[in-house]
């Protein structure tokens, strides 16, 4: 028994590793020009260690853009799913402030993800969008708004999708290019979005 939870914790432990190196990696070389060799020289280990762990270097991605989502939505839920709420305006002025700062806190993985999207992804991921559970999370919560006003809000999840897709490139913007800072990002986010929420959902603004 004791063999194998020390054997268990030795995994965990290289996964780690792999992980760690995998994102230095990234950050530094790029997702594109990262081998899974670079990855396993860098976490010191052997080359088919990798495969124990990671059916490949887009596999390896994918569980770290699952972490990535379960990550933001700890962030935004104590905003959107409060007892007592704050206004909408600063509800959303509030998730801009932690948007901004999560992808600044991981900004090798914003990179490396950004790359696999650049270089194609499937139609079926495309469609459905890449952050399912932060779409669950903020339509759950638009809907509710719309309910309390007497309104209905058909294809949420998809009007949450199209503002993620803005808020993503506000946030490429400010993270690698600088043309807009923290405090101009936010802002910018709060007044597009409430914006269009406006549009769907006549009177919003004003919740």
């Amino acid at each position: 028994m004791e063999q194998r939870t020390a054997r268990q914790q030795q995994k965990a432990k290289t996964k780690k590793s792999l992980i760690t190196a995998a994102l230095s990696c990234f950050e530094s070389l790029g997702f594109r020009d990262t081998s899974i060799g670079t990855i396993t020289e860098a976490a010191g280990v052997a080359h088919g260690t990798f495969y124990v762990h990671f059916a490949s270097k887009d596999a390896l991605l994918d569980e770290l853009l699952e972490d990535f989502n379960t990550g933001l939505v700890q962030r935004l839920a104590p905003l959107w799913l409060a007892p007592e709420p704050a206004r909408l305006p600063e509800q959303i002025r509030g998730s801009a402030e932690t948007f901004l700062t999560y992808w600044s806190e991981r900004r090798g993985f914003v990179e490396a993800y950004g790359q696999k999207v650049a270089d194609g992804i499937n139609l079926t991921d495309l469609r459905q969008g890449l952050a399912l559970p932060v779409v669950e999370l903020l339509s759950a919560r638009l809907e509710q708004i719309a309910a309390s006003m007497d309104l209905e809000l058909p294809h949420s999840g998809l009007v949450v999708q199209s503002f993620l897709a803005l808020w993503a490139r506000v946030g490429l913007h400010h993270l690698f290019d600088g043309s807009i800072d923290r405090a101009g990002a936010t802002d910018l986010l709060t007044r597009l979005t409430l914006g269009a929420l406006q549009g769907v959902l006549p009177g919003v603004a004003q919740r």
